[in-house]
């Protein structure tokens, strides 16, 4: 490829390396050339310096003054063979038809180097009897792999090994990569216990054939029979065993938590050992290891030996700069007192304790700084507190940028605190942040704070947004203890607009119509061998700009009770408003058509007084709150916080063919017990429900209370808790449940992690009882253990349990395994 002398490319010179131009004087670094011999002795002293300066930086270019700005008539390349010269001239910043810079040569020579194609980069000058230069880089390229090959390696395939080292051929023969990549591969075989792995190549074939040839010698694994802790006086070995990463072989239950050692894990647990010390406030802990090796090389012991130090406390609290607040309202606030003891982590939280109250009062800009300074010789320290307050502001404009889908008004109604005209809360801020995220609408926006043009105390703010995809269409299957196999196919838009009519059916297929304003929509159509469900929901979180939400939605559903099949028609209208994040309220009529037919002859009378159609009118009034956070890391995982649940409900209005009015309630509160190195939570939750309908009603038997299987009480099956009734045919006790007016349900469960943030173990007990009318005298309960796999393409995590009932009824039906399985496809 070549270019004229006026042009702006870079010319290939395809001539051995080294054979110049007659009239070109031979600099290591920078080549100078003339087109006249005279001018030689005038640059013999840039020669002498420039032969110096090459010695120390062969890829260095010397600025020459006589050269600087003169024209450059052409850019060449000398020494390409097999690396394209495109390549070569995208990285070239030196133009033909420019102004010589021996900067930008330099610069061209770094990053020419930095492509690790060759081994060597030059640059020479050839300067022309007009006084124009032509800047010839010289390249000498590294010879090229032919094959990576590896061998020795038994317990790792060579598709594992290989794809660590992450070379393959064509790619440059370069000592300093393939050293890499030799430690990438001696890390893979570290992590699986190969602690004695070596890796090495093999060079006469790298010289000869340009072939690359791992070679690996594994040595034995070495399991780890045991973990010690050595000088810990103040802390329990269990306690800190549970801040470390390295495992026994006795530890472990799966075969994807091998206990094998690790030197790499055992010198992080050191770190992580002492982090723990010191976020306990021993501040001068320092942690060591001893590994001891069987003879054999195939077992051995990690000590960790401790020097824990003493535990600091403080001694007293000085605050400086406060006017705003008393001294006594900010020891209060902070939560740290004399006595306390002091970490990293009591000083952080004492002074985002500080920054907190200052923000809900509009001082946004307050800095808070906590030092400390040692008692002499003792383990105490004095902590100084320092303020400086700023002023206090309110909130000017609040401007939405990003938002190229969603309307800005759906926007706007997520911030929190922070509302035009009001003082500003600087805690609104994390909270805007939080309810974007919280949304689904939007990632976590970035705020910036702007001064007013013209008002002092006045900041505006921009919220920067990120959309997330907000539509989606899945179909799947679903296997469950309860409801047998089914499928499903799904319709699910998040940021859904009623009025936003597509004006082509391109623009339908390419999501660019009922988009942006932020209703939900979602179509479900579920097909299944017991249970079916064909659903349409529709609801608009602010009605008319309003605090108020519509909600719409109706179905088909079908259901085989064993006994009776059940065909349920519903249209449900709902009107509701949140009283904040936490309280909302909402008004609810359903209306519905119910048939029940195909009923056994051994089935319940109850069943047959509701053969065939039947109508229900509803009218319910609910109360919810809400404080639950979920784990970040699995975003399924409840970890803290409670959620309650009331409703009231009257049916019987209009053609309603019943008439009863029942109460039901559920609470759910969520504990955090414990956190691993790996942020991985060990969960405790509570759970109860209660559900009474009123004597004075004819509730049916498909409005009844139920209770049973793998979502209500584990140990039994579906629905097999209960009273029983009277056979139609025979006037006999029936098998199967028809249901209660009063249940209770209360149980806990512990969920703990296994692997990854995928696997979960969990130990449950279920209590409970379903009655004809208000009562516990047949309670029931039940004892348990499984697993939860939560992967995150998945809505809700698969659930396997075994149940086993300590006290139950003699009618009760019990089930000791039970599954809940949803997998979209």
């Amino acid at each position: 490829m070549g270019f004229g002398e006026s042009g702006v490319g870079v010319r290939r010179i395809d001539r051995p390396v080294g054979v110049r131009d007659s009239e070109s004087l031979s600099i290591p670094a920078l080549q100078i050339t003339s087109a006249r011999w005279t001018h030689a002795v005038g640059l013999a002293g840039i020669l002498l310096c420039a032969v110096v300066l090459g010695m120390l930086d062969r890829a260095w270019a010397a600025p020459i003054p006589e050269l600087e700005g003169r024209l450059v008539r052409a850019v060449e390349v000398e020494g390409l063979v097999s690396v394209p010269l495109r390549l070569v001239e995208n990285n070239l910043r030196m133009r033909a038809g420019g102004a010589y810079n021996a900067d930008v040569v330099r610069g061209d020579i770094t990053r020419l180097t930095q492509l690790d194609r060759f081994s060597g980069v030059e640059a020479r000058v050839v300067q022309h009897a007009d006084g124009d230069v032509t800047v010839v880089y010289v390249v000498r390229e590294m010879p090229l792999l032919t094959d990576v090959q590896v061998v020795g390696n038994r317990s790792v395939s060579d598709n594992a090994v290989l794809r660590e080292a992450r070379l393959r051929a064509g790619d440059p023969a370069d000592t300093f990569t393939i050293r890499e990549a030799m430690m990438r591969i001696e890390r893979l075989y570290r992590q699986r216990g190969h602690e004695f792995i070596s890796v090495d190549y093999d060079r006469e074939f790298l010289t000869r054939d340009n072939l690359l040839l791992f070679q690996v010698r594994e040595g034995p694994r070495v399991r780890v029979r045991g973990i010690r802790f050595e000088g810990n006086q103040r802390l329990e070995s269990d306690l800190i065993q549970r801040h470390i990463e390295s495992r026994t072989a006795l530890d472990v239950l799966f075969p994807i938590r091998e206990g094998h050692l690790n030197s790499e894990l055992v010198t992080g647990d050191e770190a992580r050992i002492r982090e723990f010390y010191r976020s306990r406030g021993f501040r001068e802990a320092e942690v060591g290891s001893r590994i001891d090796i069987s003879p054999d090389q195939r077992d051995a012991i990690i000590t960790f030996i401790i020097s824990e130090g003493e535990q600091f406390t403080v001694n007293r609290i000085e605050i400086q700069g406060h006017e705003v607040f008393t001294a006594r309202q900010l020891l209060v606030g902070m939560e740290l007192k004399p006595g306390d003891i002091f970490s990293t982590t009591a000083q952080n939280r004492a002074r985002d304790a500080i920054v907190a109250m200052y923000h809900r009062l509009g001082h946004v800009r307050c800095a808070v700084d906590v030092e400390f300074v040692f008692v002499a010789d003792e383990p105490k320290v004095n902590v100084l507190v320092q303020i400086d307050e700023g002023r206090s502001y309110t909130v000017g404009t609040v401007t939405i940028r990003g938002n190229q889908r969603t309307r800005t008004d759906v926007a706007l109604h997520q911030i929190r605190r922070i509302e035009p005209g009001r003082v500003f809360d600087g805690t609104g801020i994390e909270a805007t942040r939080e309810r974007f995220q919280q949304s689904r609408l939007f990632g976590r926006p970035e705020v910036t704070l702007v001064d007013h043009p013209t008002e002092p105390d006045v900041l505006d703010v921009i919220l920067q947004v990120e959309e997330r995809q907000t539509g989606n269409f899945s179909f799947g299957g679903a296997a469950s203890s309860d409801l047998g196999f089914g499928g499903h196919v799904t319709l699910t838009q998040r940021n859904f607009d009623i009025e936003d009519f597509p004006e082509s059916f391109d623009a339908l297929f390419r999501g660019q119509a009922f988009i942006g304003a932020g209703q939900f929509f979602r179509l479900h159509l579920a097909p299944g061998m017991r249970y079916s469900s064909y659903t349409v929901d529709w609801s608009e979180p602010n009605f008319l700009s309003t605090d108020f939400s519509l909600n719409l939605g109706g179905g088909f559903f079908q259901r085989d009770q064993r006994v009776y099949d059940e065909d349920r028609f519903n249209f449900r209208l709902g009107v509701g408003r949140a009283f904040g994040d936490v309280w909302s309220a909402g008004l609810r009529t359903r209306i519905e058509h119910i048939h029940v037919g195909n009923i056994s002859p051994d089935g319940a009378t109850d069943i047959f007084d509701v053969r065939g159609g039947n109508f229900l009118v509803g009218t319910s009034l609910g109360v919810s709150r809400s404080t639950v956070k979920f784990d970040p890391g699995a975003r399924m995982l409840a970890v803290s916080g409670s959620r309650l649940g009331l409703e009231i409900e009257h049916v019987g209005l209009g053609v309603s063919d019943f008439s009863f009015t029942s109460f039901s309630a559920n609470f759910a509160k969520y504990w955090t017990l414990d956190t691993d190195f790996l942020d991985r939570k060990t969960v405790l939750v509570f759970r109860s429900e209660i559900g009474y309908i009123l004597p004075e009603g004819n509730a049916p038997i498909f409005e009844r209370r139920f209770a049973g299987g793998q979502q209500s009480f584990r140990g039994f099956q579906f629905r097999g808790v209960g009273p029983r009734g009277v056979r139609d045919d025979t006037g006999g006790v029936t098998e199967d449940s028809i249901g209660g007016d009063f249940l209770f349900l209360a149980g806990l469960e512990l969920t703990f992690p296994i692997y990854d943030q995928v696997l979960r173990g969990a130990v449950f007990t279920d209590t409970g009882t379903v009655q004809s009318g208000f009562g516990f005298d047949e309670y029931r309960v039940s004892v348990g253990f499984g697993l939860r796999v939560l992967v995150p393409f998945i809505q809700a995590p698969i659930a396997v349990d075994l149940g086993f009932p300590l006290i139950k009824q003699s009618t009760d039906q019990t089930q000791v395994f039970s599954i809940s399985a949803d997998f979209p496809f």
